[in-house]
């Protein structure tokens, strides 16, 4: 897990719009689907799972690359749990590959898969913007409309104000950070961990 320093959100969010900690909601109306949430599964479903991560994260690539996979494949495919990713982005690159992401709407987990598993070609390189957008092209994406999303800041607030206003709230504190039903994990190692408390939530 990355542990998240709020020197990044603070300078790069603060500076720019000093109402952002605003009409911050209470625990209980946050940890659950709220309009713009990206979510996969059953809406009606006994069991939700929020994730906040951030994309230049290894802890959480590798979460979503293990654990995550599986719980895809054995519990949201067939509508058992609903499972809500928020971004949090820890640093600059990572915003853009939220940017990235929220440009594309439609295609949003198509392309959180596709920056967690290209993560070290553009993560951790100066040049990541322009990364960014050779994998855009590749991945058939248009690179004028994610130029146009980077360029436009009031995007890229509208994100951060919503991390902002979570960490502030939630306490935040390390990426991934997680809930299943607005009960923080923690110390969750492999999938077998993950699946006992889903597993316990289900059976009630």
């Amino acid at each position: 897990m990355a542990r998240v320093y709020i020197l990044f959100i603070c300078l790069f969010i603060c500076s720019i719009d000093t109402s952002f900690a605003s009409d911050i909601e209470d625990n209980s109306s946050i940890l659950k689907l709220v309009d713009g949430d990206h979510y996969l599964g059953n809406r009606q479903a006994k069991v939700i799972i929020i994730e906040y991560s951030s994309l230049s994260c290894p802890g959480c690539s590798s979460f979503h690359e293990g654990i995550f996979a599986k719980i895809k494949k054995n519990y949201i495919s067939n509508n058992k749990i609903l499972y809500i990713f928020r971004d949090y982005p820890v640093n600059e690159p990572a915003l853009f590959g939220a940017i990235f992401a929220n440009c594309f709407n439609d295609n949003y987990f198509d392309i959180i898969d596709i920056l967690f598993k290209s993560q070290t070609k553009w993560a951790f390189r100066k040049d990541f913007k322009q990364m960014l957008k050779n994998i855009a092209r590749l991945s058939g994406y248009s690179t004028d409309k994610i130029t146009s999303c980077f360029e436009d800041k009031k995007f890229a607030n509208t994100l951060q104000k919503k991390a902002y206003d979570d960490m502030k709230l939630l306490n935040i504190n390390q990426t991934p950070t997680i809930y299943i039903n607005q009960v923080p994990i923690n110390s969750i190692q492999n999938y077998d961990d993950f699946v006992k408390i889903i597993d316990n939530h289900l059976s009630k």
